[in-house]
């Protein structure tokens, strides 16, 4: 038997919408932390797959800031690790250099990608208004 198709699907935990359904207050503690869950890993999502863009100039701005803050703030570890001690202490020196690696990982994958999608959204915009100035000469 075939299901009638439901232009409106049953709303999930998570999505936004689920908190206010059926008149409810949406104030529900467990609702509102499943929302902004899932807010945070499409924004994560975004991120990573560089499809991340606004033309909004506060966002832009922010994204520059927090992403070249994020690879200011690694610089000195990273420069310590470039930097090795004498031979006595290079193995204490190796491991010590891996865990900061692993730890500035993340920061450093973040700051990055910010900026990437920093400059794509920049060149979005640009292509935005290279095509409308195209439209408005054949006119």
């Amino acid at each position: 038997m075939k299901k009638n198709f439901d232009p409106f699907p049953p709303s999930v935990q998570g999505q936004p919408g689920y908190r206010t359904r059926n008149n409810l207050s949406g104030l529900d503690p467990v609702d509102t932390a499943a929302e902004s869950a899932h807010m945070q890993g499409v924004f994560l999502r975004l991120l990573f797959t560089l499809r991340l863009r606004t033309r909004n100039p506060v966002y832009l701005t922010a994204m520059f800031v927090i992403g070249v803050g994020m690879l200011v703030l690694s610089v000195p570890f990273i420069t310590v690790i470039f930097s090795p001690p004498a031979t006595e202490s290079l193995g204490r020196f190796i491991r010590a250099a891996v865990i900061i690696l692993i730890i500035l990982g993340i920061p450093l994958s973040v700051g990055i990608f910010l900026l990437l999608n920093f400059a794509l959204s920049l060149t979005a915009i640009k292509k935005a208004n290279l095509d409308v100035s195209e439209q408005d000469e054949e006119v």
